[in-house]
């Protein structure tokens, strides 16, 4: 279950989001049409940031821990 960030107390630094994984997202997905980049705080109390983003065929879900290091990835197909 994830919770909203702001239910959570924040940390001192939470780096800028587009210098940490703009270029996995340029390498991986430079055609994609990104649709949000959220912060939220994981089942284990981490905050990561949470990117939504889709290209012609799929919808991906990423996320991303705070040093911009890819944590996980779903792939939906889109009909």
């Amino acid at each position: 279950m994830e919770k909203s960030a702001s239910a959570f107390k924040t940390p001192k630094s939470i780096p800028e989001v587009p210098c940490l994984f703009t270029a996995y997202l340029n390498t991986h997905f430079s055609k994609a049409f990104i649709w949000g980049i959220n912060t939220i705080v994981d089942i284990s109390g981490q905050f990561v940031y949470k990117v939504e983003l889709s290209d012609a065929a799929n919808l991906y879900h990423l996320k991303f821990n705070l040093d911009g290091e890819l944590l996980s990835m779903e792939k939906e197909a889109m009909i």
